[in-house]
C-alpha cells in the first residue's frame, strides 16, 4: 500500500513557465504548494500522506516562491493549474489574496478553533524572531538579551562590530519584510537599532540561511530577527550558532493556510474541510518537528506576541507605503 501511495515531491524553479500539465497530472493527487523545500517539507507532506492515502490519493508537494504563488492564485488559472492547499509563510499574502476573492471558505472538522480570519486563511503554526550569535565571538554573558541591550552594544561598540552584523534584506524576504513591518509598530527602539546597524555596516543576505551559513563560518557574529524553525535547523549542524530569545517581546508570525477557490477538487476529500487536515495530530507533530510552533502548543516563550490575522496587515502591502518603509530601512542600515 505504501509503496502504491508514495509521495511525489517536485520542485517548482519558475511557475510563470510551468504549464498546467504539472498539476493535472496529478489530477488524483492532493496537491500543495508552499514555499519552503520538499526536503524541509518531507515530514508535513508525509503526515498528510497518511489522511489522503484514506481516500486513494498520493500527495504532490510544489515549492514556489511568495510572488509565484500570489501571481497564480490572482491570474485565476485553469482548474487543473491551481494546488488544492496553500502554505503562505506570512499572514500578510495570504489575508490579501482571500481579500480579492479567491479563497474557499472552510470548515474544518471540529469547528473554528484555530486562529482564523472570514474562514478563508487559516494559522496552523506559528514561526518566532530571534537573535542569533557565534559563540566563540560574543560570549553568552556579552550577548543582548532585549532590543535595549542590542542597541547598547552596537552604539558603544562600534568598531568591534564593523561588518560583524546581519541582517536580511527586507526588500526580498517576504518574512523579514513582516518581522520589520510588525517589529516598528511594537518598538520605538526600531528605527534606532537600524541606524545602529547602519553605523556597523552591517552585511545584508538575501535569505536567513543565507546569514546563518556566514554566522556559521564567522564572517559575522550577530543576526538580528532571523526565523525560530530556520536557526534551529542551523544550530542543529553547527554548535557554534547560539539562538537568543529576547526577553522584551518575540514576533511570530503564523504560517497560514488557504485553500483556492477555483480549485479543482481532490477525489475523496472535502473541499471545504481542506485546511482541516493541517490540524490532524500527526500534521502538527510533523510541523513541530520542522521547528515550528504548532497551534495550542506550549512554546515555551515568555513575551510571545503572535501577529494576528486581519485586514489591517494590509497595510504595509499597500504600495506606497512599503516603497516608503523600505527607502527609511536601507537609508537607515546603509550607510556609506
Amino acid at each position: 500500500m505504501r509503496r502504491r501511495n508514495l509521495i511525489s515531491l517536485a520542485l517548482a524553479s519558475a511557475l510563470s513557465g510551468m504549464s498546467s500539465r504539472g498539476f493535472a497530472q496529478a489530477w488524483a493527487s492532493l496537491a500543495i504548494m508552499g514555499t519552503e523545500t520538499p526536503e524541509i517539507m518531507a515530514g508535513l507532506v508525509g503526515a498528510l500522506g497518511q489522511e489522503a492515502e484514506l481516500a486513494g490519493l498520493a500527495v504532490d508537494y510544489r515549492q514556489a516562491r511568495p510572488a509565484q504563488i500570489i501571481s497564480r492564485l490572482s491570474a485565476q488559472a485553469e482548474a487543473e493549474a491551481l494546488p488544492h492547499l496553500v502554505l503562505l509563510p506570512t499572514p500578510d499574502l495570504a489575508v490579501q489574496v482571500a481579500n480579492e476573492g479567491y479563497t474557499l471558505p472552510q470548515v474544518p472538522p471540529g469547528g473554528l478553533e484555530a486562529p482564523h480570519w472570514r474562514n478563508e486563511v487559516f494559522a496552523v503554526a506559528h514561526d518566532a524572531a530571534v537573535f542569533v550569535t557565534h559563540s566563540g565571538q560574543i560570549p553568552a554573558e556579552e550577548a543582548p538579551r532585549s532590543r535595549t541591550e542590542l542597541a547598547r552594544m552596537l552604539e558603544r561598540n562600534r568598531l568591534r562590530f564593523q561588518g560583524r552584523m546581519g541582517l536580511v534584506n527586507i526588500g526580498i524576504d517576504n518574512v523579514a519584510y513582516g518581522y520589520a513591518a510588525q517589529d516598528s509598530l511594537r518598538s520605538a527602539l526600531f528605527w534606532r537599532i537600524s541606524g545602529a546597524f547602519g553605523m556597523a555596516q552591517a552585511r545584508i543576505f538575501d535569505t536567513p540561511e543565507e546569514l546563518l551559513a556566514a554566522l556559521s563560518r564567522g564572517i559575522i557574529d550577530f543576526g538580528y530577527n532571523v526565523p525560530l524553525s530556520v536557526a534551529r535547523r542551523a544550530a542543529a549542524e553547527h554548535t557554534e550558532i547560539g539562538i537568543i530569545i529576547p526577553q522584551d517581546y518575540v514576533l511570530a508570525l503564523p504560517l497560514t493556510a488557504l485553500v483556492p477557490v477555483h480549485a479543482g477538487l481532490p477525489r475523496g476529500l472535502v473541499p471545504s474541510e481542506l485546511t482541516g487536515l493541517l490540524f490532524s495530530t500527526p500534521a502538527q507533530q510533523a510541523l513541530g518537528a520542522m521547528g515550528l510552533t504548532p497551534i495550542g502548543a506550549r512554546s515555551g516563550i515568555e513575551n510571545l506576541q503572535t501577529i494576528e490575522l486581519g485586514p489591517e496587515l494590509l497595510v504595509f502591502l499597500d504600495p506606497l507605503k512599503r516603497s516608503r518603509f523600505l527607502d527609511t530601512w536601507f537609508q537607515q542600515v546603509v550607510q556609506n
